[in-house]
C-alpha cells in the first residue's frame, strides 16, 4: 500500500464512558476529504422499523434520510472544523489557567 492510500482513522468516546456515544474520524493520506461517521444505535420497535423499511423500499424517505450515518467534509470545510475546535480548546485552556491563578490566591 502506498503511502498516499494509507488510512488514518481515530476513534472518540463519549466522556460518559458509554460505547454507544462515539464516532470515528478518518482520511487518506494524500486526500482532501475528511470522514466523520457518528455510531448511531438505534433501538426501534418492530413496526418502526417496518415503517422505516417501507419508506426505504419505496424510496419515501425524507431529504437527510433515517441512516444518516456519515458526514464527508472536503478540506476546507475540515479547516472551518479545526479552527473552531481550537477555539473551544484555547478557551477551555483559558478558564482552566483562570482558575489556577485564582485558587492560587490567598484569600
Amino acid at each position: 500500500m502506498s503511502e498516499n492510500n494509507k488510512v488514518i482513522q481515530k476513534m472518540f468516546v463519549c466522556e460518559c464512558g458509554s460505547l454507544d456515544h462515539m464516532f470515528s474520524v478518518m482520511f487518506y493520506k494524500g486526500d482532501d476529504e475528511l470522514f466523520l461517521a457518528p455510531y448511531l444505535k438505534r433501538t426501534y420497535g418492530f413496526f418502526r422499523r417496518l415503517s422505516i423499511a417501507f419508506k426505504y423500499l419505496f424510496k419515501m424517505e425524507n431529504r437527510f434520510g433515517s441512516q444518516f450515518d456519515e458526514v464527508i467534509l472536503h478540506k476546507d470545510k475540515a479547516i472551518e472544523l479545526r479552527d473552531l475546535l481550537n477555539e473551544f480548546i484555547d478557551g477551555q485552556e483559558k478558564k482552566s489557567s483562570d482558575i489556577d491563578q485564582n485558587s492560587s490566591q490567598p484569600s
